[in-house]
């Protein structure tokens, strides 16, 4: 039965290749010769040296529910914070917040001890971490967060406005995932929304 089904394919092909008709050919038409576009060497690498002098990693902390143990705070967890302006930072409220839900189904937002360090500098030298920054402005439906401090001394990131944008455009994240400070990784604007999604 298997013989025959495969048989009745291949007529069927047979069949609608007869059909195809050739409505138009033009043999004098010039070949299309493949045209080279020219990507910039190592462009990860020029991207990375873009964004790096305005990345940070943020690391942050919670005080232990247990007050008896001799170590009162503990890891809450990390992430990455780009610089906006020399004060600030940018980066997700998730990265910065601890989120609870009561017994009435009311969500709050415990902003948790944020230090930072910035990817280039060494993280088990303690004189160059940035301590304890403050939540200077938050929207937790987009999960956006800036933080603060005065000492911080960074250098901005470049900025596009929001408008300028166009979907499918290429975009490049630095982030740190697992503590693997700076690194880069390509994406891709899929949509762009004038709301925030459901």
């Amino acid at each position: 039965e298997l013989f025959d089904i495969v048989l009745d394919i291949e007529t069927v092909r047979e069949k609608l290749d007869i059909e195809k008709v050739v409505v138009e050919a033009k043999p004098d038409l010039p070949i299309t010769k493949p045209k080279e576009i020219v990507m910039p060497n190592e462009l990860l690498r020029k991207i990375s040296e873009t964004a790096i002098p305005s990345t940070y990693y943020v690391m942050t902390w919670k005080k232990k529910s247990d007050q008896d143990s001799k170590i009162k705070y503990e890891d809450a967890g990390s992430g990455s914070a780009v610089a906006i302006a020399p004060n600030l930072l940018a980066t997700a409220c998730h990265v910065v917040t601890e989120i609870s839900i009561d017994e009435n189904n009311q969500v709050s937002y415990e902003f948790l001890i944020t230090n930072v360090i910035h990817v280039d500098d060494n993280v088990s030298d303690q004189s160059k971490w940035i301590r304890k920054l403050e939540l200077y402005a938050e929207d937790f439906s987009t999960d956006r967060c800036i933080l603060k401090h005065e000492d911080l001394n960074a250098v901005p990131a470049i900025t596009r406005n929001y408008e300028d944008l166009e979907a499918f455009e290429t975009v490049y994240a630095v982030g740190n995932p697992r503590g693997y400070l700076g690194k880069t990784a390509q994406g891709m604007i899929t949509r762009l929304y004038d709301f925030v999604p459901p």
